[in-house]
């Protein structure tokens, strides 16, 4: 180990007034992350938008994490991220692993360079805050590259004399680490290997341990746990076929950034130490360089905050917002938030369907379907192709509950159950379904479930009691609703059209008013006219008293095309529906242009209207 130069008291004092600079530094990191970040948002993602890290407290599961290579990361990952149900919890913890991280990785470097730079340090946190503010999940990266930088820490500050007795204790930390974390211990070979070659000057050492790494790999992975030869390399992760499916292409470079600032951290400290040598006389630099040097140090830090900031996206964390009310039935929130687009073009499906909802339910959506970009795939029970399980199941979850079809919504949420293992979503939903089928004792076993976890015990231990108490049940209006317009007929799910679904449905309850919006917005979307006017009665049952106007529009469409008057009886319409309908074919008329000249002239006034979404299969470009 190479010995370190002798210090001064100018220098130890500038070293000793870093902690608090960085003590400082990591509590706005909290404050950023429970802040701007919100990690409720993605909490409310995981077993949808990502994997969901399972975690339960029983020794069954701390045995069955045990039994396999990075199992204990993995257990970790999901203890970790319970707490992101609420934001400052979720923002500790987060900045607590950080600062593990970072320690790790500042001690690694200062056990060879006495005059150590802290940014190299942390380069790995940055590239965290970098995931965490595109809302991705890099929480298990973070605790299996924290263990393998304190194991490098561990094996590189013992001081151990002779090549063969050194590779030897180092095979016994890789061997140890891979059941830890994994295929990441590759990384903690190849900083051990660096380390000896590159710093230590010992490429015995390191001509020992590359092999060693690799053997030791292919025996536990491959003859011990029966893995995969190529499985048992990158298990655990983010080059897991399990992990790398929820990765998109930004996410796969920014993680194999964070795996490299960890990896080529020792040597970045070590050129920054020979880039920057001291004067022979005083030991330290000279008076206008050291200032020059905090300069820079303060420069880089700056700029390093603002390119993180810049790399928060907004509009994704607005999208996760929307689906996070949507799950909780703010349907108000949802509206708000989608107003907060500043491109509607950019809402995804997901979001599409959450804002769908949210109009189905505050009674908007013959008025405002249109001002939203809108695919009949979503509203039709999300069937849209190349989206994963987890989030095409619980799509059809939340519109199966929204429609009251408590078969169909119980097959979903075994699916997701089986899929994604126990989601708090997931485990809240089974027991609202068996609520509402009035199976208590089923209700009780999920929500038994759901009391190991700690961002769900209050809502577990709430239904709970209200499975206890004498007529606690009707307290829920959801959980009334669900009751109320249940199937009368108890039959298995059956593959059947959309609209037959719902016709069938509002036979049973004509005034359940969910439905017959699902239904109408359907027709509305696969252009059926015809069946709007033959349906109208559906809306007085449903308690209407008055024509939305996106019904209104496709009457008049209807009427326009058949040369067929349509009787409306006991709704009220708006004269100014008329009346934009005849604007609309006016200027439709009077513009020589082809069909996309046409469309971009007539977006800026009709854009948002039914005719428009008719003629083009376009809307929301108002």
């Amino acid at each position: 180990m190479r010995p370190k130069p002798a210090s001064n008291p100018q220098s130890n004092i500038g070293r000793y007034a870093r902690w608090p600079i960085l003590i400082l530094l990591f509590v706005a990191i909290a404050v950023y992350l429970a802040k701007a970040i919100e990690p409720s948002l993605i909490y409310s993602s995981l077993g949808v938008f990502h994997a969901y890290p399972q975690f339960q407290g029983d020794r069954e599961s701390l045995v069955r994490h045990l039994s396999i290579p990075g199992g204990i990361s993995q257990l970790l990952t999901g203890l970790a991220s319970q707490w992101y149900f609420d934001n400052w919890y979720g923002g500790a913890v987060i900045t607590g692993l950080l600062a593990v991280l970072f320690a790790g990785m500042y001690h690694l470097i200062e056990l060879h360079h006495g005059r150590i730079k802290v940014w190299p340090a942390t380069l790995p946190v940055i590239f965290a805050l970098f995931m965490y503010g595109r809302y991705d999940h890099p929480t298990q990266w973070l605790i299996s590259l924290a263990i393998a930088a304190w194991a490098a820490v561990i094996y590189l500050a013992i001081p151990i004399h002779g090549p063969v007795i050194s590779a030897i204790f180092g095979c016994m930390i890789l061997g140890l680490c891979y059941q830890l974390i994994g295929g990441t211990t590759l990384v903690l070979a190849a900083i051990l290997v660096i380390c000896e070659t590159a710093i230590r000057k010992r490429p015995l050492v390191a001509g020992i341990l590359v092999p060693g790494s690799i053997c030791i790999i292919w025996l536990v992975g491959t003859w011990w746990k029966a893995l995969e030869p190529l499985q048992a390399f990158v298990i655990a992760s983010p080059l897991d076929k399990a992990n790398l499916a929820w990765l998109d292409t930004r996410a796969r470079w920014l993680c194999a950034g964070l795996f490299a600032a960890v990896l080529f951290g020792p040597c970045i400290g070590l050129a920054l130490t020979l880039l920057s040598p001291q004067t022979p006389n005083s030991g330290r630099p000279k008076a206008w360089l050291q200032r020059l040097r905090r300069l820079a140090d303060v420069a880089i830090i700056v700029l390093i905050c603002l390119l993180v900031l810049a790399g928060h996206q907004t509009q994704t964390k607005y999208q996760l917002a929307i689906h996070k009310a949507g799950m909780e039935g703010d349907w108000q929130a949802v509206l708000n938030l989608a107003a907060r687009i500043k491109d509607p073009g950019q809402l995804t499906p997901a979001s599409i369907l959450e804002i769908d909802r949210a109009l189905i339910h505050t009674g908007l959506l013959g008025q405002q379907m249109f001002s939203y970009p809108q695919d009949p795939r979503i509203l039709a029970l999300f069937s849209l192709e190349g989206i994963g399980q987890g989030l095409q199941f619980a799509k059809r979850l939340e519109i199966h509950l929204d429609l009251a079809d408590l078969n169909a919504a119980e097959q979903d949420a075994y699916e997701l159950l089986e899929v994604q293992g126990p989601v708090p979503f997931v485990l809240e939903a089974i027991a609202r379904i068996h609520m509402a089928k009035d199976q208590y004792e089923a209700a009780k076993v999920a929500l038994q479930n759901l009391l190991t976890l700690p961002g769900a015990r209050q809502l577990a231990r709430g239904w709970l009691a209200r499975l206890e108490g004498p007529g606690g049940l009707d307290l829920d209006p959801e959980l009334k609703r669900l009751r109320q317009f249940r199937r009368l007929r108890d039959e298995p799910v059956k593959d059947q059209l959309f609209d037959q679904i719902l016709l069938d449905m509002i036979a049973e309850h004509p005034n359940n008013r969910v439905a017959v919006d699902y239904l109408m917005g359907y027709y509305l979307l696969t252009r059926q006219d015809e069946k709007i006017a033959a349906n109208l009665d559906m809306l007085l049952a449903a308690g209407y008293t008055f024509l939305p106007r996106h019904y209104h529009q496709a009457l008049l469409i209807y009427a326009d095309r058949t040369r067929q008057p349509v009787q409306v009886r006991g709704l009220a319409m708006d004269s100014s529906v008329i009346d934009e309908f005849s604007r609309f074919n006016s200027v439709a008329r009077s513009v020589k242009a082809d069909r996309a000249g046409l469309a971009r002239h007539l977006a800026s006034q009709f854009g948002d209207t039914y005719m428009y979404y008719y003629l083009f299969g376009l809307s929301g470009v108002r």
